[in-house]
């Protein structure tokens, strides 16, 4: 299956270094470091902190359940 490309305002999981998932909305996307500036969200998609991850650990939300 093809990953879709994540875009600036889209909302994303980004999974941590302990396989957590944290649901985020894309900020700003830096393509020459494969970073993203993202906003972390709580469950009713209010704005909680902000922070840069790699890409590598982003993916599209689609609905799912977030534990």
């Amino acid at each position: 299956m093809a990953k879709r490309a994540i875009k600036v305002g889209n909302i994303i999981l980004v999974k941590n270094d302990n396989g957590e998932e944290k649901l985020a909305r894309v900020l700003n996307i830096t393509r020459s470091s494969e970073t993203a500036m993202v906003m972390y969200l709580n469950s009713n998609f209010e704005d909680l902190e902000m922070d840069s991850v790699s890409l590598l650990n982003c993916s599209l939300y689609e609905n799912r359940k977030v534990e």
